[in-house]
């Protein structure tokens, strides 16, 4: 498997992993998925950035970086309390320091600590992105 693979792999299983009461549908690239009108659910983007060679060799660790996106996504209507409270658990899930161990040395860590961005309408729907910053050296 290819480092960007594994990298991604491990942020996506991360937010499989997210717990929330009540239950929280997500969205994941690959993975069919529809929306039910009135139901909140979570979206995820996989966002990578380029790859630095910080180092001379060839077979040296890379620094890789990038982004998971995720939102919030739910009734344009109703109050977005749950909404909210939905993204401070994410935000505390993929909190700055997180580390998710792969296999043959990758790790990837939050090195910031995420941020919702304003909400936004999206037809019928409100919008609440999340940016999740992550670093892995390898």
């Amino acid at each position: 498997m290819f480092k960007i693979d594994q990298i991604r792999s491990l942020l996506l299983d991360h937010v499989r992993d997210f717990s929330f009461s009540p239950n929280v549908p997500k969205s994941l690239p690959d993975e069919p998925y529809d929306p039910r009108v009135g139901e909140t659910y979570i979206e995820a983007v996989f966002q990578p950035n380029e790859t630095l060679t910080p180092f001379v060799g060839d077979d040296d660790p890379k620094h890789h970086q990038g982004f998971l996106q995720v939102t919030v996504v739910g009734p344009r209507s109703s109050g977005s309390d749950e909404s909210w409270q939905i993204v401070g658990a994410l935000i505390e899930h993929f909190k700055k320091g997180t580390v998710l161990r792969g296999e043959d040395g990758i790790n990837v860590k939050m090195i910031r600590e995420p941020w919702a961005t304003p909400p936004f309408p999206d037809e019928g729907w409100l919008r609440i992105p999340i940016t999740v910053p992550y670093f892995c050296m390898a």
